[in-house]
């Protein structure tokens, strides 16, 4: 699950994103060599920017079956987290 981020932490990274807040321990996004954290800020899914979770959801719906790759932010480090198709 995802809620938006604190508009004094859209202020830092220029833009609204939305923050990871549970991750379901058999999912795709747990499984993978880096999995989701809680506390992870998504920046995009597949170059969309996701500035609120609706967006987010959208976009991740979209995307059908196919894989994924979240530009993430975690503590100060930025990358990204590919997500392979169910």
């Amino acid at each position: 699950a995802v809620q938006a981020i604190q508009p004094q932490i859209a202020r830092l990274l220029g833009g609204n994103a939305v923050q990871v807040t549970s991750v379901e321990r058999l999912s795709p996004a747990a499984q993978v060599p880096t999995p989701l954290e809680v506390g992870d800020i998504i920046v995009s899914v597949n170059g969309i920017k996701v500035p609120d979770p609706a967006t987010f959801d959208r976009v991740v719906a979209a995307q059908g079956k196919g894989s994924i790759r979240l530009a993430v932010i975690r503590g100060r480090e930025r990358g990204y987290i590919d997500i392979p198709a169910r």
